[in-house]
């Protein structure tokens, strides 16, 4: 398929980060709505912008493998167990870490179990990674490499939300960016990372919550 200028790309690319430091700004500062309506819409139309963008490329961004589902299945366990490690570890030497875990939980706010998981599932995580890897870590990996590419779309991921002003979100983020960075680099498509990132997000903030 045709690539879009270089050139062209960085500027399109700048302009929709942009648009998504405002998004998180409005999430993680103002918060007007309910977390998850936020969540959702932000999440969703980058998605939309993104794949409006890249939709010469379709087939690309969303190859798929038989393997990609046990792929999903064993990243989203093995990322749940780091999660689950660090947590442990920080709580132990890191005298506020247990409390803004706490504040992570809590600054969710409520809602139907059933409808953020389906948030969750069908709509948020799917929308991050069409966005923060099949989006900007590949628009970064043209302009910069592979490499550099995913270091700097996980870098960036994790510094927006360090606009919560929590230092554990900030860093569980940056970690789980790079995690699924990976998983992007490694296959080429969205579809593992998407399986990874909705079974690891229900079951860390659902089924079995680490605070």
């Amino acid at each position: 398929m045709a690539e879009e200028p270089p050139r062209k790309s960085a500027a399109f690319a700048a302009a929709v980060l942009a648009l998504a430091v405002v998004y998180w700004w409005v999430i993680f500062r103002w918060k007007p709505l309910n977390f998850w309506i936020e969540m959702s819409v932000a999440s969703s139309s980058l998605a939309v912008i993104s794949l409006f963008w890249n939709r010469k490329n379709f087939s690309e961004l969303f190859r798929w493998r038989a393997s990609f589902v046990p792929i999903g299945i064993l990243s989203a366990l093995v990322l749940y167990g780091v999660f689950l490690a660090g947590h442990r570890i920080s709580s132990f030497i890191l005298p506020f870490a247990r409390g803004q875990v706490g504040g992570i939980y809590h600054d969710l706010g409520s809602g139907s179990p059933l409808v953020i998981g389906l948030l969750l599932a069908l709509v948020i995580a799917p929308s991050e990674e069409i966005f923060w890897k099949g989006f900007l870590q590949r628009t970064l990996a043209r302009r910069f490499g592979p490499w550099q590419g995913w270091l700097w779309a996980s870098l960036i991921y994790g510094a927006l939300h360090a606009l919560s002003g929590n230092f554990m979100l900030t860093m569980a983020a940056l970690v789980a960016g790079l995690f699924w960075g990976l998983v992007y680099l490694r296959y080429g498509s969205v579809v593992p990372g998407i399986l990874s990132h909705s079974l690891w997000d229900i079951l860390i903030l659902l089924l079995f919550p680490i605070h």
